[in-house]
């Protein structure tokens, strides 16, 4: 039930940056700002202040606790023995010195999140037109992920703020803020190749045959291999060893995916190559990358998580993709589209609360505050 309070919260909130009275703006733009910071609290506040909640909670206590009887000079090497990112375990280390416990990490890591994710969304959406719809996919689609992976959701954030260069084509910064991203987690650094694919439109048969093969060959082929090829070249790279001994799920693709397939494909269809969609080809790219390969990539574990870089897209890529049917007259049917599709999310994000109430072993629920154990 926290998690459904937490969102009725983010709404509330990022109604506000919407609020007119006779269609005047109530709230000027420093209010705005803050009813954005206040939109996003409640996730820094699951995030930061829990106790033994999500899957990997007693490996992240295992660090910190390895951590606790180590120097200062002693992290590099705990981090080869470990494998775990330097920068990582330093932010363990200041929070064993200062006595706070792991969830200093928590907290640290959530902040960090939270203030990319913002960067990310008020760049692209600079008037926060979209910020209600942005913050219902993000739980929907990245929340529960998140909450999971620690370290990565730091690097996806700092990544979906760094495709900003590619929009700028600013190659230099684009690879100095992966490196940033790869302090937390170096998966990071695969995403270098897509400074090259998402500043491009992409014509609606080309994207619809790309999408169909990829369907296909998800029956027949393991993404394992190229990745296996890749660990010959690094073989120094923990990363990579990992791909190779992947865990493997089954039925990732249902009717949900078959829905971002329409979706995605319609885009597609309702792009004019003599419109420039300008820096919001970006996040509508990142969704259309992450609905191509979503069939091959989701049955393995890792492979599943570096699709988490391009899924935040989606929080911005699903209403500026529909924005373009403006562009055939079509102006009216977008808020209803936009509440039909914040409906689907929505109904998403709950079915995600009630399996973790299904699967105790993924400690979502009960979620639990640190500060009332």
């Amino acid at each position: 039930m926290i998690y459904v309070f937490a969102l009725l919260i983010s709404i509330y909130f990022a109604l506000l940056t919407t609020y007119t009275i006779n269609r005047k703006k109530v709230f000027n733009q420093i209010s705005k700002s803050f009813f954005v910071y206040l939109s996003l609290a409640p996730l820094v506040v699951l995030y930061a202040f829990r106790a033994d909640v999500g899957i990997d909670h007693y490996s992240y206590l295992e660090i910190f606790d390895r951590v606790k009887y180590s120097e200062l000079r002693e992290l590099t090497n705990l981090s080869q023995e470990i494998e775990k990112e330097s920068f990582f375990l330093f932010i363990n280390f200041i929070g064993n010195k200062l006595g706070l416990g792991l969830n200093f990490v928590y907290f640290s890591c959530s902040v960090i999140t939270f203030y990319f994710f913002y960067k990310a969304l008020t760049y692209y959406d600079i008037n926060r037109k979209y910020l209600i719809v942005s913050i219902i996919i993000f739980y929907s689609q990245v929340f529960f992920s998140g909450l999971d992976a620690v370290r990565q959701i730091v690097a996806v954030s700092i990544y979906f703020y760094s495709t900003k260069f590619i929009y700028e084509r600013k190659l230099f910064k684009f690879i100095i803020w992966l490196f940033v991203g790869s302090a937390f987690h170096t998966s990071a650094l695969l995403l270098i190749p897509t400074y090259f694919i998402l500043n491009k439109k992409i014509k609606p048969l080309i994207y619809t045959l790309l999408c169909l093969l990829f369907l296909l060959l998800s029956t027949i082929f393991s993404p394992i291999v190229l990745f296996d090829l890749m660990e010959r070249l690094f073989p120094e790279w923990k990363y990579l060893r990992d791909l190779s001994h992947d865990v493997t799920y089954g039925g990732t693709v249902g009717v949900v995916y078959f829905i971002h397939l329409i979706t995605c494909i319609g885009i597609t269809f309702f792009q004019k190559e003599k419109f420039n969609d300008g820096k919001k080809i970006i996040p509508i790219q990142m969704y259309l990358l992450f609905t191509m390969l979503f069939p091959i990539a989701s049955p393995y574990l890792s492979t599943k998580r570096l699709l988490s870089y391009l899924c935040i897209g989606m929080t911005l890529g699903i209403p500026f993709g529909l924005e373009r049917i403006k562009k055939y007259k079509l102006k009216k049917y977008i808020l209803p589209l936009l509440v039909i599709y914040s409906l689907f999310f929505i109904l998403l994000f709950l079915s995600s609360v009630r399996s973790g109430y299904l699967n105790p072993l993924w400690l979502h629920e009960p979620y639990k505050f640190i500060f009332l154990e």
